[in-house]
């Protein structure tokens, strides 16, 4: 970033897109604000955004973990108590899927409203709590949920009209869940809102997402390939299953700073407008 859009205070380097946020925490009082972390003034590339949302999880990685196992552990736990389904028929399949998102939109988006908002309060250099994000979350849900059905209606719609189709919703939709921790919005006005954040960077985000979730697709390979070795019983599907859901820790990080990127670049750009006023993105939810 050019020097002339670094602040100097004290012995600290405060980038232009952070300097407000800063000032604010040292007018309250609270000196000893964390050093924000720099994702504003141009589009980062996959490996500084991975290397700025690793720098998030080393530093407050309980308190994540923490999260993700408040609400992993009870999801697992219902989903086993549910009867068991064939997993050789493709309809069994199916219906296993559908539980599994059903879960997901339910209990496991608690982890995603409150790591999101986590990240953008560590980014911004603010301390996190565990139990505040939770908090969040818990406010947030009923928007969450709502936005997350619209989405899935939107995106099966299309997918049932053509699949190309599907596939670019989904795509455009990848912020979804983020905004509503982070903007307060939802519906189709957070959806719109990942939409116009999306558009003209389809493939990048597709690419980004997608690198995002190596961790997940190799604790699901690796699974796969022990359960050919491990007899199946009830406690390792229910260990199986909380593993790969942990790993999605990664990529919710990941891509919690790459909008946050994307945000704050948009604003930088010439002549554009912000999606969300700068009140908004100070949201504490």
């Amino acid at each position: 970033m050019p020097e002339d859009e670094v602040a100097k205070v004290g012995e600290r380097a405060v980038c232009a897109v952070c300097k407000p946020v800063f000032l604010q925490r040292v007018l309250q009082g609270e000196t000893d604000a964390l050093t924000p972390l720099d994702v504003g003034g141009r589009v980062m590339g996959f490996w500084e955004t991975v290397g700025a949302g690793w720098s998030v999880i080393r530093r407050d990685w309980p308190a994540l973990f923490a999260v993700k196992l408040l609400v992993v552990l009870p999801s697992e736990y219902l989903l086993l108590k549910l009867p068991a389904v064939d997993a050789e028929t493709l309809a069994g399949v199916a219906r296993s899927f559908r539980r599994e998102q059903l879960a997901e939109s339910l209990i496991g988006v608690f982890a995603t409203l409150a790591v999101a908002w986590m990240v953008r309060e560590r980014v911004e250099g603010r301390h996190v709590s565990m139990w505040r994000a939770l908090g969040h979350a818990v406010r947030r849900w009923p928007m969450a949920v709502l936005t997350g059905w619209l989405e899935a209606i939107i995106i099966v719609f299309t997918l049932l009209l053509l699949i190309v189709p599907g596939l670019i919703y989904a795509g455009f939709y990848t912020f979804s869940t983020v905004i509503v921790s982070l903007r307060g919005r939802a519906g189709m006005d957070a959806l719109n809102y990942s939409k116009r954040l999306v558009k003209g960077r389809w493939w990048r985000v597709f690419g980004y997402a997608l690198g995002f979730m190596a961790p997940t697709i190799v604790v699901a390979i690796a699974a796969g390939f022990a359960n050919e070795f491990v007899p199946v019983y009830p406690g390792s599907v229910l260990v199986e299953n909380a593993a790969i859901s942990f790993s999605v820790l990664f990529s919710t990080v990941w891509l919690t700073v790459f909008f946050l990127n994307l945000d704050a670049e948009g604003a930088a750009e010439p002549g554009s407008a912000r999606l969300s006023s700068p009140s908004a993105s100070g949201d504490r939810g």
